[in-house]
């Protein structure tokens, strides 16, 4: 779905209810120290918050093989944010 310097966002089926959810994969070994407390930052701050309009956290999962954070959250069927904004402004 999309892809950064350290992570790339993957749409996944959960296999139990075929619920879909949004994961972004974040490559442990390649972030340094700065970057890993802004990583556990975003996870502590989505876990806090319940808000309909704001991402809904799930889960946050080590994958060992990978040696990545695996950041679990509900899917935007939309697209994101910037997506509509651009969207709209390209319609007016």
């Amino acid at each position: 779905m999309g892809e950064g310097a350290f992570a790339v966002v993957y749409k996944a089926k959960r296999k139990e209810d075929g619920q879909i959810y949004a994961m972004k994969k974040i490559k442990i070994n390649s972030s340094n120290d700065k970057d890993m407390k802004n990583t556990l930052n975003e996870i502590r701050i989505l876990a806090s918050i319940n808000n309909p309009y704001i991402i809904g956290y799930k889960d946050a999962i080590f994958d060992e093989p990978s040696s990545s954070l695996l950041l679990i959250t509900e899917f935007a069927y939309g697209g994101d944010l910037s997506r509509m904004i651009k969207g709209y402004q390209k319609n007016k």
